[in-house]
């Protein structure tokens, strides 16, 4: 990103709940004319001007955010926040944005990268936590609901994921396609077989049918 004009202010904040320059997890470049400002703890460094494009990056895992500008680490800080809105806040003066990019913390994992799964949930949710995650829970992998895309797309083929439910429930979601029109993206194993939520049965019974075998979806905190 880069100033309008006039090397300013300008700001990149993650996880943000306002529309302040200095949020809890904020990089700000251009403060008073060629000084960095980071925050947590308003840390402060001096980078130069930014009336051409500065790439800024905010990497945040395991408690840990990691501030870079221009491929160098400038700062590490300890943060709580887990999710939220990634904003843009012109302090004080206009902004340029380009090529904007943010990694998901969602991994769909095929069939070669646990070929001894049978389909069962209990044994989808071993392997995710194997992998320092944990099966994702419906409002993360179809935040659209019902008939969208779930943010793994939408398959070709009929193919149903674990997820985590309610509780103890143990659901399966939908993110292939069943019929045709393809409006079943994001169907929920309470939708169809008259209402089987929660049993592990469900899927545990038809574990041999392929379209409870192809895909693990894991979900990681950052």
């Amino acid at each position: 990103m880069r100033s309008y004009s006039n090397s300013e202010c300008i700001t990149m904040s993650l996880f943000a709940d306002s529309d302040s320059k200095n949020d809890i997890i904020s990089f700000e470049i251009g403060g008073w004319g060629n000084i960095l400002r980071i925050f947590p703890g308003d840390n402060r460094q001096t980078i130069g001007t930014i009336t051409s494009y500065r790439t800024v990056q905010i990497e945040v895992t395991g408690g840990q955010a990691r501030f870079s500008l221009d491929g160098t680490l400038k700062y590490t800080a300890s943060v709580s926040e887990t999710r939220g809105k990634v904003r843009f806040i012109s302090g004080c003066t206009n902004q340029y944005v380009t090529n904007l990019q943010v990694s998901s913390p969602q991994v769909l994992y095929g069939h070669a990268a646990n070929p001894g799964w049978n389909g069962k949930w209990d044994s989808a949710r071993s392997f995710c936590q194997s992998k320092g995650g944990d099966l994702c829970d419906y409002a993360a992998l179809c935040p659209g609901g019902r008939q969208i895309d779930s943010t793994f797309g939408q398959l070709s083929q009929d193919e149903w994921i674990p997820v985590k439910g309610p509780s103890v429930l143990k659901d399966y979601v939908q993110i292939g396609t069943r019929t045709s029109p393809r409006d079943d993206c994001c169907l929920i194993s309470d939708d169809v077989c008259h209402g089987l939520r929660g049993r592990a049965d469900w899927a545990d019974a038809w574990g041999s049918r392929t379209y409870f075998q192809n895909h693990i979806g894991c979900c990681f905190t950052v």
